[in-house]
């Protein structure tokens, strides 16, 4: 006679503290989460931009881009070194190109990993430094605030940064 517990499985399947393995269904969560991110990593890469030049200005009513221009204490070697020291230290982020005092770089988001691009530029204009920032996601309509936390932490770094008092 072959009886079995409530709970128990057959010796075609194994049991771990009440989880049939053989039940697929809690590989689900884990599955979407891949092909998720797999299509976010495809998509984004079609819409990477085809050049690094930093973007005049934000497009139009965006709500996944933030852009300033600031003038800044140190020289535009200071100011390009300390932004070039602060990206390194990012989590998830990929430095496209970084030359003439110019950069672009992927960030990625958590979780889900949303490509960021993230230009920097700094440049002397009229014996004053000035540094111009421009970060946007690729893919969706808005951040939840993302790009421009990112704008302000870099902003912030370079304020706390000590910089020599070099004009140009």
């Amino acid at each position: 006679m072959d009886v079995q517990r409530k709970g128990a499985t057959s010796s075609k399947g194994c049991c771990c503290k009440g989880v049939n393995l053989m039940d697929k269904r809690w590989a689900i969560l884990p599955a979407t989460w891949i092909v998720s991110i797999l299509l976010i990593q495809i998509i984004g890469a079609f819409l990477a931009p085809d050049h690094s030049e930093i973007p005049d200005s934000c497009p139009e009513n965006s709500r996944n881009c933030h852009h300033v221009v600031v003038m800044m204490k140190g020289g535009p070697e200071d100011v390009n070194q300390n932004v070039m020291d602060w990206i390194d230290s990012e989590p998830r982020t990929v430095l496209i190109t970084g030359e003439n005092h110019t950069s672009h770089s992927v960030f990625r988001t958590p979780g889900l990993f949303f490509p960021d691009d993230f230009f920097v530029e700094t440049k002397c204009e009229n014996g004053q430094s000035w540094v111009e920032i421009h970060s946007e996601s690729r893919i969706g309509w808005g951040d939840y605030g993302t790009n421009q936390d990112r704008v302000e932490r870099l902003l912030e770094h370079l304020d706390s940064s000590e910089m020599s008092e070099h004009r140009c």
